[in-house]
């Protein structure tokens, strides 16, 4: 599975409409971007295209996860976390994930979470978390997390 991950169209990864202007509004309001994924970067490259990539400060994926991380998304979003606070930079972060095992990971991390309704999981009635059900609602929420 994860030998075609990359290259099967059954696991082809797209960016939802709205997206690309989201990501260079939290840019061009100072937000620090990181992709945390369990896809390939291979799929995220295809998907976001070089100057949609272009906007993220570091992106870690399935290899990195299992060469450098365990497996574990919640030290990969600790040490994405670290090193921004390290650098000067505002340490506030919210993961963004559309499975539990996301949540799971933020939560582990001490990091805030948003859950996406439309996504592969989360669906909107969970508790513990705030789920947003749209690209505009998910650019509010990060805007002004308050």
């Amino acid at each position: 599975y994860e030998s075609r991950f990359g290259v099967d169209s059954r696991y082809k990864a797209e960016v939802f409409p709205g997206v690309p202007e989201m990501l260079r509004t939290l840019k061009e309001n100072d937000h620090v971007l990181g992709i945390i994924t369990s896809n390939t970067k291979l799929n995220v490259r295809s998907a976001l295209g070089p100057s949609i990539l272009n906007l993220f400060d570091t992106a870690v994926d399935l290899h990195d996860l299992n060469r450098d991380y365990n497996g574990k998304k919640a030290l990969a979003l600790r040490e994405m976390v670290q090193s921004q606070s390290l650098s000067g930079r505002d340490p506030l972060a919210h993961y963004v994930g559309d499975t539990m095992k996301d949540f799971g990971a933020a939560r582990e991390a001490g990091v805030p979470f948003v859950g996406v309704s439309y996504g592969w999981e989360i669906r909107g009635d969970e508790t513990g978390f705030p789920v947003v059900h749209s690209i505009d609602e998910l650019k509010s929420k990060l805007l002004s997390p308050a």
